[in-house]
């Protein structure tokens, strides 16, 4: 069940969000990263996934782009970690930082999306969450059926043998989940200010 862009598979609540790079170059213009984007569309088209298996990107100038069709404020279904699609949310910066080091204003942007997710789909970014996979994938960590415990905000490589999003930005787990905490804070003081605010 991929789904397509005209039509998405939706798979919530979310629970975990899962952190990427696109493994491609670092060398590249503000200007030039939508076109990145729509490359990376047509190659995941081209294999039969509906359309980009993230469901978000980040490039590394702070630029937030919608990856899978199907709304970021929903859960349609990506194509990003094999058995563990389900109730998980996809994002992936631009680049490959098994070379080069994340920009700051790719690491906040990550952040304040994550943080705007996790309000959205009423997780704690600082948390934990159980998950399961749902079939045998090559490469993967856990068999059919297996579940185990991960960060709520977590890397393709807790899931699979793989050095995804590359030990640069796999480093800055730590720094993402904190901006996405004081994202999550400062989004859920200023939903309860206007719950106040209302006569």
């Amino acid at each position: 069940a991929q789904g397509s862009r005209q039509n998405p598979y939706y798979t919530e609540p979310t629970k975990a969000i899962t952190v990427h790079h696109t493994a491609g170059s670092n060398n590249y213009t503000a200007a030039q990263a939508p076109g990145i984007v729509r490359s990376i569309q047509a190659y995941h088209q081209g294999q039969g996934w509906g359309d980009i298996g993230y469901n978000a990107l980040v490039d590394k100038y702070g630029n937030i782009y919608e990856g899978r069709a199907g709304g970021l404020d929903r859960g349609p279904m990506g194509a990003h970690v094999g058995s563990f699609n389900s109730n998980t949310w996809g994002i992936s910066m631009l680049g490959n930082y098994e070379t080069a080091q994340p920009s700051a204003a790719g690491v906040k942007a990550m952040g304040d999306i994550i943080g705007w997710k996790s309000v959205q789909s009423k997780i704690n970014p600082m948390g934990s969450t159980q998950l399961t996979a749902s079939g045998n994938f090559t490469g993967s960590k856990y068999a059919a059926g297996q579940t185990a415990t991960f960060p709520t905000i977590n890397a393709h490589r807790d899931f699979h043998y793989n050095t995804c999003p590359g030990d640069n930005l796999y480093s800055k787990l730590p720094i993402i989940r904190a901006n996405a905490g004081a994202k999550y804070r400062a989004l859920r003081a200023g939903e309860r200010v206007g719950v106040e605010a209302k006569p």
